[in-house]
């Protein structure tokens, strides 16, 4: 499936690049339950990616996760 790669892409990212945070936003539910339980086998990742639910654009990100921000992925 490639939504589920997509996730372990991100934590690719994650790892290539430490200095930086991962935000994914999902519009699925069960995608988002999914990925949150990934993440919790990645331990170290824990505090840098997150999987908010939500449709963009309407979905509103916090000002301090918008900026310094390096790459966009859409899929």
């Amino acid at each position: 499936m490639v939504r589920i790669s997509v996730v372990f892409l991100h934590f690719r990212f994650a790892r290539a690049f430490p200095q930086n945070r991962i935000i994914s936003v999902d519009g699925s539910a069960a995608m988002l339950r999914w990925s949150s339980h990934a993440l919790m086998q990645e331990s170290l990742l824990a505090t840098r990616v997150q999987f908010p639910e939500g449709y963009l654009p309407q979905t509103t990100m916090p000002p301090q996760h918008l900026t310094n921000h390096n790459l966009d992925i859409s899929y």
